[in-house]
């Protein structure tokens, strides 16, 4: 299952998930691609885990992305590899000295 990931549209939530929720403005999808297609159009966020981020990121056309400098010893789970090559990269914003953060936009060089 997805547990806790989510996708998160603008003017109704769309949750992922393997279990169907019912409510006064949500929808339950079953994929990536499914709450994409139910958003039609509109701006779609994603808060991830592991697996919807993978699931994901063919189909985005932008990424916010904020890049963290620490090691993380025990750390088992990261944002998916995906190929940089992709996209058009902006540095947004960064801490001082570029030493604890960088918060970067990726923009799909060729939209599918």
């Amino acid at each position: 299952t997805y547990g806790e990931d989510n996708i998160k549209g603008i003017e109704k939530d769309s949750y992922l998930n393997t279990k169907k929720y019912i409510g006064e403005n949500l929808h339950t999808a079953s994929s990536v691609k499914e709450a994409i297609e139910f958003a039609k159009g509109k701006d779609v966020y994603i808060a991830g885990g592991y697996g919807v981020y993978k699931e994901a990121i063919p189909l985005v056309d932008v990424m916010y992305i904020t890049e963290i400098n620490i090691n993380v010893e025990q750390g088992d789970v990261f944002f998916p590899e995906f190929d940089d090559n992709n996209f058009n990269i902006s540095i947004v914003e960064t801490s001082e000295n570029n030493e604890q953060f960088i918060r970067k936009i990726y923009r799909r060089k060729n939209k599918q």
